[in-house]
C-alpha cells in the first residue's frame, strides 16, 4: 500500500462543508459494526467492500490495526486532524497503523473504477 499525502495535518481549507460538518456532528465511540465480521478477547476482523465512488464515513478506531488488501484499488481519507491522503492498494500488500491517546478518526473513500476490498484487523488493547 503506499500513501501520497494531498493535504497536511491541520489544513481544513480544501476539505468540503459537508465533510467538517459531519466530522463535528458525529458521536463516534468505535467503527460501525456493518463490516465486522469476528471479535474475540484480543482482535476484531473487519472485512470492507466499497463500490466504485462509495464511501465509507468517519469512523473511530481506538485501537492499532493491520490493513491486508484483498484487492487493487484507489482510495481517499481524510483524518480528524485534516489530513487527506490519497492511497493505492496493491493486492496482498499490509501495513501496519499504531494508534495512540484517544483513537483516530478518518473516512475512505473508493475513488477507483473496481471494487475496492481490504481486510482490517484491529488489535483490541489488553488494557481495557
Amino acid at each position: 500500500m503506499k500513501y501520497v499525502e494531498l493535504n497536511p495535518k491541520g489544513n481544513f481549507d480544501p476539505w468540503d462543508d459537508c465533510k467538517i460538518k459531519e466530522l463535528r456532528a458525529k458521536k463516534m465511540n468505535q467503527p460501525t459494526t456493518d463490516y465486522l465480521k469476528y471479535e474475540d478477547d484480543a482482535i476484531r476482523l473487519w472485512i470492507i467492500a466499497l463500490e466504485p465512488y462509495e464511501r465509507l464515513p468517519f469512523q473511530k478506531f481506538k485501537d492499532s490495526f493491520s490493513i491486508i488488501c484483498i484487492s487493487d484499488g484507489l482510495a481517499i481519507s481524510r483524518i480528524m486532524d485534516g489530513t487527506i491522503s490519497l492511497l493505492k492498494f496493491n493486492e496482498k500488500d499490509t501495513c501496519y497503523q499504531e494508534v495512540e491517546g484517544s483513537g483516530i478518526v478518518f473516512d475512505l473513500e473508493n475513488i477507483g473504477k473496481e471494487i475496492l476490498k481490504i481486510a482490517v484487523l484491529e488489535h483490541k488493547s489488553l488494557l481495557q
